[in-house]
């Protein structure tokens, strides 16, 4: 579409024609590079509704990419990002509140985020679950919890990637398997429950009309038993 017919469908009120115009006046794609422009109308489709552009302001705050670095917009960016029900959006303002980066950190929000995130198939808030659950960060140390959380992010990698081990399918089970040591029969089978459970949730999300991505598995073949 010719530029200026892109502008007028953008200055209409058309939210695709602004994102398309930003696109191409950050990435100076048949027009003059400006990214400054390029963040204007960003900004202009996240106030009118877009969750994605919203989720793309939210970082430019919290990088301070094309807007000046500011964590307290970034975090309201990120929370209307989230009403559009993105996955990232839940991880990267799980991780914010999880560190108390422009808001009071929040242990129990941050968790719920990156859960509802996992839950969609987001594979890094899969592997945060664990490190917090591991570490004691935000919430109680529990290392079932973490165990589980590591094993799922472990398959999941495998799965989502036609078996390939990816680094963060081989630094998942690592630390599943150094988790399961010291651990009793009775913490190990709950850390299986809890796998069977979230990883299922995550099968039937990944199966839904409209999925990017499609996994048909049953839970993760890591041992959580002792031998």
């Amino acid at each position: 579409m010719p530029a200026g017919e892109l502008r007028d469908l953008a200055d209409a009120g058309s939210i695709a024609a602004m994102e398309e115009l930003a696109r191409r006046l950050v990435r100076g794609i048949g027009m003059p590079k400006d990214p400054q422009a390029g963040a204007g109308w960003l900004m202009r489709a996240a106030q009118s509704g877009s969750a994605q552009s919203a989720f793309s302001v939210a970082v430019m705050y919290e990088r301070g990419f094309m807007l000046e670095r500011n964590f307290t917009k970034a975090i309201e960016w990120y929370r209307r990002a989230v009403e559009g029900d993105l996955a990232i959006a839940k991880h990267n303002l799980g991780l914010m509140l999880r560190d108390g980066k422009g808001t009071a950190r929040s242990g129990r929000e941050a968790v719920d985020l990156l859960q509802s995130a996992a839950r969609q198939g987001m594979d890094a808030s899969l592997f945060s679950l664990g490190a917090i659950y591991e570490r004691d960060d935000a919430v109680p140390k529990d290392v079932p919890m973490a165990l589980a959380w590591f094993a799922i992010a472990a398959e999941f990698e495998r799965q989502t990637n036609r078996g390939a081990e990816t680094a963060l399918a081989k630094t998942s089970a690592a630390r599943a398997v150094a988790l399961q040591q010291g651990l009793t029969q009775e913490d190990l089978q709950k850390a299986e429950g809890i796998g069977q459970e979230e990883f299922r949730r995550i099968v039937e999300a990944m199966q839904r009309p409209g999925s990017v991505r499609n996994i048909v598995c049953d839970w993760p073949v890591v041992n959580l038993r002792k031998a």
